[in-house]
C-alpha cells in the first residue's frame, strides 16, 4: 500500500510539474501573439492576413483605415469584397493577389498603377504585395498581404516629371549643346539641339561614347582628355576650340565642363555645355584685324609721309637759299625734280593704302580671265612717263603670245608697283628693268608666269620670306617698300596666284631681284 501512495504521489507532482509547464507555454504563446497583433497593427502599411481560400482572418488599422472596413466587419468575408483594385489606366479589375499568391505559391507584386476602390468609392494609388504563409510540412495555410498609401509618392513624382518636362522644354529652346557624361564617358543625356546638330537620334547616343558614335578622332581626343581632367580634379573647366566649316573656314566653340559629385564628394558624373561662338569669335577677329590696320595706316603716314614731306621741305629750303643770287638753272631743275618726285611718292603711297583697305573690305571686282600683255604695256608706260628724268630701260620677252589669265583690274597697281620698287631701290645712274612672259606647267595646272628683274640693290635672304609682309609685321618703313609689295602681294593672292622673290644673279643679292608671278590660265 505503501508503495501505491507513493506512486499515486509521485504521478500527481509530475501531472502538476505537466500542468504548470502547460499554462507557462500558454501565456507565453499568448504573450507572443499578442506582440505579434501589437505589431503587426502598429506597422505603418496596411496588413491584411487570410486563409487559404482567401477568407479574412486578420487586418491592422491601416488595412482599416485605406479599405474603409474595420476588422470585425472584414473577418470572415473574401478578400476580393473588402480589397477592390482596378489599373490606373484601363479601369479594369485586377487580380485578386492572394489568388495570384495561392496559385504561385511564391511572394508576388502589384503591377503599377494599382488603384485602391474604399469602401466610399475613394481611390487610392497603392503599392502591395503578398507572401503565402507555409506550415511545417510546406503547405500554404494563407497569405499576408502588404499594401501601402502612395499618394504622396505620386504627387511627388508628378511634380518630378512636371518638372522634368519643364526642364525638357527650356532645354530644348537652347541653342547651346548640354550632354551628361558618365566616368566611362558615355552619354547620360543630351537635349534636342544635339541631335538637330549632329543628326543622330537621343537614344542612339545615350550610354554611347563619342568614339562609338563615329565621331572624328580629333574631336574624340579632345573631349577625352578635357573629360578625364574634369573626374580627376573634380574642377569645373571653360574653353574654347576650332574646327574647319563646310564653308572653308574655321567655326570657334567654348566648351564648359562642370563635374557632379556623389554623397561621398566623388565625381559621379559630368554636365557639358557647348556654345557656338563662331560669330562673335569673327567679330573679334575683324575688330583686331580693324586695329591693327588703323595702326599700320597711322605708322605709315606718319613716317613715310613725313620722310616725303621732309625731303619736299629740304628741297624748298634749298630754294629759298638760292633765292636773289645767281644760281645754276640745272640746280634749279633737278630740286625740281627732287619735290615732283617726292610728291609723286606721298600720292602713289595714298593710293596704295587705299587699294589695300578696299581688298582688306572685299571692295575688290570680280575675277575674269584677261589679256595680261596691255596690262604690262600700261605698267611700263606709267614708269616711263613718271621718271622722264631717270635713265630707265625696259625690256621684254613676251614668248608665249596666249598671255590670257585670271586677274582684274587691280593687276596693273600690283605689276606698277613691282617695277616701282625696281626703280626706288636702285643706285645706278642707268636702271634695267625685264619683263618675261611665259606659260607654265605646275601640279597639273597651267599658268602664266611673270619675271620681273631688276639690277637695284637686291633683298637679302633673311628679308625674303618677309618681304611680302605688311609693315606692322616687318618693323619700321623702308622707304615705302612695305605697302607696296604688301599690296602686291594681297592682289595675287585675290586672284588665287603665286608671288616669291628670288636673286637675278643666283646667290648674289646685289646684282638685282626677281620677282616672280604666276597666275592661273583657269
Amino acid at each position: 500500500m505503501k508503495d501505491l501512495r507513493n506512486f499515486i504521489k509521485d504521478g500527481k507532482d509530475w501531472f502538476d510539474k505537466y500542468i504548470d509547464r502547460l499554462h507557462n507555454y500558454a501565456d507565453k504563446l499568448q504573450e507572443s501573439e499578442e506582440w505579434l497583433e501589437i505589431t503587426l497593427k502598429s506597422i505603418g502599411d496596411g496588413v491584411i492576413a487570410t486563409n487559404n481560400k482567401g477568407i479574412i482572418k486578420f487586418m491592422n488599422v491601416i488595412a482599416e483605415e485605406l479599405t474603409g472596413w474595420s476588422e470585425d466587419e472584414a473577418k470572415g468575408k473574401p478578400l476580393n469584397l473588402i480589397f477592390k483594385i482596378i489599373n490606373l489606366d484601363t479601369r479594369e479589375p485586377m487580380e485578386n493577389p492572394v489568388s495570384k499568391v495561392l496559385r504561385k505559391g511564391k511572394v508576388v507584386r502589384l503591377a503599377n498603377d494599382t488603384i485602391l476602390i474604399s469602401r466610399n468609392g475613394k481611390e487610392i494609388p497603392i503599392d502591395d504585395s503578398g507572401a503565402p504563409i507555409i506550415d511545417e510540412d510546406g503547405n500554404v495555410n494563407g497569405v499576408v498581404l502588404i499594401f501601402r498609401d502612395i499618394r504622396e509618392l505620386k504627387q511627388s513624382q508628378n511634380h518630378l516629371q512636371n518638372k522634368v518636362q519643364e526642364l525638357d522644354k527650356i532645354l530644348r529652346g537652347v541653342t547651346d549643346t548640354i550632354a551628361r557624361f558618365d566616368k566611362n564617358l558615355r552619354h547620360l543625356y543630351i537635349n534636342p539641339i544635339v541631335e538637330k546638330e549632329l543628326g543622330i537620334s537621343r537614344d542612339n547616343f545615350i550610354g554611347k561614347t563619342n568614339r562609338e558614335l563615329g565621331m572624328p578622332e580629333e574631336v574624340v581626343k579632345g573631349w577625352e582628355e578635357a573629360l578625364r581632367s574634369v573626374f580627376e580634379s573634380g574642377e569645373e573647366i571653360r574653353y574654347e576650340v576650332s574646327y574647319p566649316s563646310a564653308d572653308g573656314g574655321t567655326d570657334y566653340y567654348e566648351n564648359k565642363i562642370i563635374p557632379e559629385f556623389n554623397q561621398q564628394n566623388e565625381v559621379e558624373s559630368i554636365i557639358t555645355m557647348t556654345r557656338n561662338i563662331t560669330r562673335r569669335k569673327r567679330a573679334e577677329i575683324k575688330l583686331i584685324e580693324a586695329y591693327n590696320r588703323s595702326n599700320f595706316y597711322k605708322d605709315l603716314l606718319a613716317h613715310d609721309m613725313a620722310n616725303v614731306l621732309n625731303n619736299v621741305k629740304v628741297s624748298f629750303n634749298l630754294m629759298k637759299n638760292w633765292a636773289g643770287k645767281s644760281t645754276d638753272s640745272d640746280k634749279y631743275e633737278r630740286v625740281s625734280n627732287i619735290i615732283q618726285d617726292q610728291l609723286e611718292r606721298g600720292a602713289s603711297l595714298i593710293s596704295n593704302v587705299r587699294r589695300v583697305s578696299e581688298i582688306e573690305t572685299e571692295k575688290i571686282t570680280l575675277v575674269e580671265k584677261i589679256d595680261i600683255e596691255p596690262i604690262l604695256e600700261d605698267a611700263i608706260k606709267y614708269i616711263n612717263s613718271r621718271f622722264e628724268n631717270k635713265q630707265i630701260s625696259v625690256s621684254k620677252d613676251f614668248s608665249d603670245t596666249n598671255l590670257k589669265a585670271q586677274g582684274g583690274e587691280l593687276l596693273r597697281h600690283a605689276f606698277e608697283n613691282i617695277l616701282l620698287n625696281g626703280v626706288f631701290h636702285n643706285q645706278n645712274e642707268q636702271i634695267k628693268l625685264w619683263i618675261k612672259a611665259s606659260i607654265i606647267n605646275k601640279n597639273g595646272r597651267s599658268y602664266v608666269r611673270l619675271d620681273f628683274e631688276d639690277n637695284g640693290i637686291g633683298i637679302i635672304d633673311e628679308r625674303k620670306n618677309i618681304i611680302f609682309e605688311r609693315r606692322d609685321e616687318q618693323g619700321k618703313s623702308t622707304g615705302g617698300m612695305g605697302i607696296g609689295l604688301s599690296l602686291v602681294k594681297k592682289i595675287i593672292d585675290e586672284y588665287d596666284g603665286e608671288i616669291q622673290v628670288k636673286d637675278r644673279v643666283e646667290n648674289n643679292p646685289s646684282e638685282g631681284s626677281n620677282f616672280i608671278i604666276l597666275l592661273p590660265k583657269e
